[in-house]
């Protein structure tokens, strides 16, 4: 009791004191979760590329209530984001998909390793040999890259450039782009001349020397030569491709790829070119028009009555709690009837920003996008309205990560296997605007084990149960499932009724259902003879 009592009054004294000392920016931060967080800090740092003054507080709020009401918009019409791919876009050929995967390793793991053994390993385990490598040191301007060699399927030579650790060092992840557009000429590509990012250009002028001669031998000995990279390393790697593609006929496979030459040519490069692009990655969408987007999206919020009214009530709540000393939260026996409330307008999509004259990414996109719970992806141009625009989402940075891209693939992957098999299931999700007043598996407000009730808090507690698609409440869908007949391969939210109800699906086939029972029984069978052999032998052992 004693232990219990003190956590409470220690979070009770944390409220005071952030409170106290930080005004407004500490109660949202009380509120955070780390993805939350997260989010906002990459909002915040997104404001320093602009001239608009907005103090940090008055930032955090705005940010803050902004990403609750943009997730109300999206779950309110959950099917309007594969609407916008549908229509833009063609299906990624199982070919391509298939040198994607097998690039993958060495791109998001591969490289980072700081040893030459350990880079060797891991080259071992997916089929490749490491020819050359300077991977001891990064630093801007000389990138830490590795050239690794395969002969079958085909013999291919893999340039891979290192790029930002962006799950340990997110805020370096805004420093690599600070942009400086120059004007360049690339001899072959058929635009002339053109503006590329000027730090990534230089960059890639170091691996271009550095590999000059590597380069030259393996193109002769028959090797197709490729290139990859994530985060800022696939922004120099796109760029080393494009110098490399009039001698070489060289490719280019890159993650969360950022902005980095102009219009020409990256629509030039789609010949050559393949970015992956998660679902709610900042980075690939990050352009001065982008950027001025999101910042008038955070104004207008901060300075709209919906953000004032649900602050207030926050503030109200947070004053509350700290009066009981941090009281755990309990469910209630009173069924809430108060309906789900309108969305703010504040929280309208933000426009495609195209930036004229600006950077784009180099090549075609294979733009990963969300279908109730599982994940698609398909071929879009530079120029798609979803690649330029800024999304304020809580998996903004978390999106850009190496685990992130290798979960998304996965997931994808898996959803194409599962539309192929008969048993396949897809899930309708319950739009927010239609939820019930309250959680239905146990009849309480959505916020009940929150410390604010506010409008903002509610869109941020209610989710969607992936076995069922209906909205409930975050603790009530604290479990997690994988569903392989939807495609969902990875853990995700389960309501308490889907996970115990009896007449959950079975996520097996028939045929592998029967096929387990009979192996069981031939199993117990040949046991059950090997013990009556057994006691056989061991008595008549007796008997002599």
């Amino acid at each position: 009791v004693a232990e219990v009592f003190s956590s409470h009054l220690q979070a009770a004294v944390m409220g005071v004191e952030a409170v106290r000392h930080y005004a407004r920016y500490g109660m949202a931060g009380l509120f955070h979760r780390d993805q939350l967080g997260e989010a906002v800090s990459g909002i915040r740092q997104l404001f320093s590329k602009t001239t608009v003054q907005l103090d940090a507080s008055s930032l955090t709020l705005g940010s803050y209530y902004l990403l609750a009401y943009r997730r109300k918009q999206r779950r309110d019409d959950p099917l309007a984001e594969e609407l916008e791919v549908q229509q833009r876009s063609r299906e990624v050929p199982q070919g391509v998909m298939e040198v994607v995967q097998w690039v993958l390793p060495m791109a998001l793991h591969m490289v980072f390793q700081s040893a030459p053994f350990d880079a060797q390993r891991l080259c071992h385990h997916q089929g490749w040999e490491l020819v050359a490598e300077r991977l001891g040191s990064s630093e801007p301007g000389r990138p830490a890259y590795a050239v690794v060699a395969r002969q079958s399927p085909r013999k291919v030579a893999l340039i891979c450039i290192r790029g930002t650790d962006a799950e340990n060092s997110p805020e370096e992840v805004f420093a690599d782009l600070r942009v400086t557009p120059e004007p360049v000429v690339i001899p072959g590509l058929g635009t002339g001349s053109g503006f590329v990012h000027r730090g990534m250009w230089d960059a890639s002028t170091f691996v271009q020397r550095e590999l000059e001669i590597p380069i030259q031998d393996l193109s002769a000995a028959g090797y197709k030569i490729m290139v990859t990279g994530h985060s800022a390393g696939a922004g120099v790697g796109a760029l080393l491709a494009l110098r490399l593609r009039h001698r070489f006929a060289a490719e280019f496979v890159g993650f969360g790829t950022p902005t980095v030459c102009n219009l020409a040519m990256a629509q030039a490069a789609e010949a050559f070119c393949i970015n992956v692009v998660n679902a709610y990655d900042a980075i690939p969408r990050i352009s001065a028009a982008s950027v001025q987007t999101l910042v008038e999206q955070v104004v207008t919020t901060f300075q709209s009555p919906e953000c004032e009214e649900d602050y207030a009530e926050d503030m109200q709540y947070l004053r509350e709690r700290l009066k009981n000393v941090w009281e755990p939260r309990v469910r209630q026996s009173d069924e809430p009837t108060d309906p789900t409330p309108a969305t703010p307008k504040v929280a309208e999509q933000a426009r495609a920003a195209e930036d004229v004259g600006g950077l784009f990414v180099p090549g075609a996109v294979m733009y990963t996008y969300h279908v109730e719970g599982t994940l698609d992806c398909r071929l879009v141009r530079c120029k798609f309205p979803g690649l330029l625009r800024l999304e304020a989402h809580h998996r903004m940075l978390e999106d850009h990560t190496a685990a992130s891209y290798l979960d998304a693939l996965r997931m994808v992957q898996a959803r194409r296997e599962a539309s192929q098999r008969p048993d396949f299931h897809r899930v309708s999700w319950q739009p927010f605007r239609e939820a019930s007043a309250a959680c239905p598996c146990c009849r309480n407000r959505y916020t009940w084990a929150s410390t604010s009730h506010s409008r903002a808090q509610r869109f941020r507690d209610m989710t969607n149960c992936r076995g069922c698609g209906r909205v409930v409440c975050r603790r009530c869908a604290s479990e997690t499932r994988t569903y392989p007949r939807q495609g969902i391969v990875i853990p995700a939210p389960t309501c308490e009724e889907c996970v115990w109800r009896r007449d959950a699906p079975v996520e097996v086939s028939v045929e592998e259902l029967l096929a387990a029972v009979e192996l069981g029984e031939c199993q117990e069978a040949e046991q059950s003879a090997q013990n009556e052999d057994g006691c056989v032998q061991r008595v008549g052992a007796a008997e002599d």
